[in-house]
């Protein structure tokens, strides 16, 4: 695998992963044989192409992104970094909402006023 690379990241709610990329209209494939360079192929829960990518990122069971931007569109790397972003902030959105939205506004509320009072 010459070209292949690890996100140093790892995935670990996969529907959070399809949500997000169904939002961003990105077609993913399921359990599948994700095509990287070459002949390489890596066994895959989620299998994506981002726009301007030659081949799929694959996302294993355990969670790795596994990818190769050879030959890809320039300027194009920063998807993967911005798609990856989105799923952190949707697993952070649904960890605060499921602690209670007056939690949340308790806790802006104090903010609020520890910062008027300073």
């Amino acid at each position: 695998m010459s070209h292949v690379s690890k996100y140093k990241h790892k995935v670990k709610d996969f529907g959070v992963l399809k949500s997000v990329l169904d939002s961003k209209g990105i077609k993913y494939r399921e359990n599948c044989m994700a095509s990287l360079y070459g002949s390489n192929k890596v066994k895959a829960e989620v299998a994506f192409t981002l726009p301007g990518w030659k081949y799929e990122v694959a996302v294993t069971s355990e969670g790795e992104l596994m990818y190769d931007h050879f030959g890809s569109s320039s300027g194009t790397f920063q998807l993967l970094g911005e798609t990856v972003k989105d799923y952190n902030k949707e697993v952070t959105m649904q960890k605060v909402y499921g602690l209670g939205v007056n939690w949340w506004e308790e806790e802006m509320d104090k903010a609020t006023k520890l910062v008027l009072e300073y």
